[in-house]
């Protein structure tokens, strides 16, 4: 008998089992469930056949800065059937219990990385665009009166301080301490910690940068520099180049000038997904800055979440959703662009049908948006 529903304890082992059909080994897996403080075992969701686990859903507690505010994030990862157990629909199923608790469980968003996005998009997942580059890059041309030099574990505390810093108003990044930076170089298997950094004084950074060997390419995991430092990131890339080696690199748009045109090689597709779980909980982060961009004056639109549209009012008393919708509402996969990039952003909405784009604009300027490759899940 099929039986839904979040895992415990004693599931893990099998979990770990099922997770091998996506053809990698069991080691590939186990940090992300040993290593991880993060994870308790509620946060697996399994399909059942009596005693076997068929089907696997994680969900990634996070909090993610959102356009000045801070959101209760739901990541979703580890998505796999079993192989003898495919084509009958497990996944949807799972998914659809996976829905229901997220949006009842004070997830305000939900993220996700996918090359099949047709399966999330049923339940109320939206593409997001997302620019990740190959480059090539030679260090020579990377020139910088910064001297960049190998970090060590003393310098852990430090980069942590300056990326709570720089990252303090970058939309789609994560807030993490030192447990978190830990359990991410067991998950991606970082071995030998390869941080590379520019020093301000004896205890504290200017800039760093991680890295990691991924095939034929150095990956840049995250880069820490403040909002607009070109020069800095630019040294930090060229620190971070390898002979015969490209770079896969993605910047917030602060500081995306580090990278020269002629540079790229490859840009790759996104395969972000995003929905919205909660517009009550996601107005309530983000309604200060609404608020502040509006002054004396009030301004009406409406969007769409994953249940459907919702009208967001913003007045001098506050962001507050309004039960009277005046405009159509702007449809799923711009409203969630719009949220994440703002309206002028090159990477938001395409606003020229809407007669409201005016009001859109003033509400949602652009944001220094980013996804570090290190926190996704």
């Amino acid at each position: 008998m099929l039986r839904f529903g979040p895992a415990a304890l004693g599931d893990i082992e099998a979990i770990l089992d099922l997770l091998t059909h996506y053809d990698m080994p069991r080691a590939a897996f186990e940090p992300y469930y040993r290593k991880d403080s993060s994870y308790r075992p509620e946060h697996s969701w399994i399909a059942r056949d009596n005693a076997e686990i068929l089907a696997h859903v994680r969900i990634y507690p996070r909090r993610m800065r959102l356009d000045g505010g801070v959101v209760r994030m739901a990541g979703i990862g580890n998505v796999v059937t079993a192989r003898h157990a495919r084509g009958r629909g497990l996944v949807r199923a799972l998914l659809e219990r996976v829905v229901e608790h997220v949006d009842t469980d004070d997830y305000a968003l939900s993220l996700l990385w996918t090359h099949v996005p047709g399966v999330y998009a049923t339940h109320g997942w939206r593409p997001l665009p997302q620019e990740s580059l190959i480059v090539q890059v030679d260090a020579a041309t990377h020139p910088g009166e910064e001297a960049v030099e190998p970090g060590t574990e003393h310098d852990v505390d430090a980069a942590l301080a300056l990326q709570e810093i720089a990252d303090a108003h970058r939309t789609g990044t994560l807030l993490r301490g030192r447990d978190e930076w830990d359990t991410q170089r067991w998950r991606l298997d970082e071995g030998d910690l390869d941080l590379r950094v520019v020093r301000q004084t004896t205890d504290s950074l200017r800039g760093y940068v991680r890295t990691r060997i991924r095939g034929e390419d150095v990956q840049v995991l995250e880069l820490g520099a403040m909002p607009g430092d070109v020069p800095l990131a630019r040294a930090l890339l060229g620190a971070s180049s390898r002979p015969a080696r490209r770079l896969h690199v993605t910047l917030p748009p602060s500081l995306r000038a580090a990278v020269l045109d002629h540079e790229i090689v490859e840009q790759l597709p996104s395969q972000l997904m995003v929905r919205v779980c909660s517009p009550e909980l996601l107005v309530h982060a983000i309604g200060g800055a609404l608020q502040e961009r509006v002054g004396a004056s009030a301004e009406t639109v409406s969007l769409w979440g994953a249940s459907g549209p919702f009208t967001l009012t913003v007045d001098a008393s506050g962001a507050r959703l309004d039960s009277v919708s005046r405009t159509t509402p702007l449809d799923g996969a711009r409203s969630c662009s719009l949220l994440f990039y703002g309206a002028a952003a090159p990477m938001g909405p395409n606003l020229e049908d809407r007669p409201d784009a005016a009001r859109l604009r003033r509400l949602f300027p652009p944001q220094d948006t980013v996804f570090w490759p290190v926190d996704r899940f």
